[in-house]
């Protein structure tokens, strides 16, 4: 199995003033979300959350750019006994 496509949906939303939250260093005036959403060839699908926490949109350049990096260019896949098979 390859990972054939990665995606990220970014979101934040305003809080309600009722619903906000304030510490001695930090005020919580929104909740944002980053998900990762990865598509592989066997046409599965994973999903899951970069970050709780941080700017959604710069989260999502991150993934982009790790998505087409050199990094990824060694894939590895695993079997249904999770057996892992190193591929160059």
């Amino acid at each position: 199995m390859k990972v054939t496509a990665i995606e990220t949906l970014a979101a934040s939303r305003l809080h309600e003033r009722s619903d906000q939250w304030i510490t001695d260093r930090y005020r919580s005036m929104k909740a944002d979300a980053c998900i990762v959403v990865i598509h592989a060839d066997a046409g599965l699908t994973g999903i899951g959350e970069a970050c709780a926490y941080g700017n959604p949109l710069l989260i999502a350049d991150w993934v982009r750019w790790f998505a087409g990096s050199s990094a990824l260019r060694h894939v590895w896949t695993m079997d249904r006994d999770g057996q892992r098979t190193d591929h160059d």
